[in-house]
């Protein structure tokens, strides 16, 4: 009995691999992270750019 799983990010990109192979979990974990940390990185300039331009409309 082989076991899948899917997990798909908002992208559209799939990334589907058996359990029982270690590295390819891994594998699509670090991808995983990876389009989190872009999201949380674009998130925080947008951020930060909007604290900045607030505080010029301040002064």
């Amino acid at each position: 009995m082989i076991s899948i799983t899917t997990v798909s990010i908002s992208r559209g990109d799939t990334c589907i691999y058996d359990i029982e192979t270690y590295f390819g979990g891994i594998a699509c974990f670090v991808i995983l992270l990876g389009f989190v940390y872009i999201r949380v990185n674009e998130g925080m300039v947008r951020w930060k750019q909007n604290i900045a331009s607030s505080r010029k409309k301040r002064e």
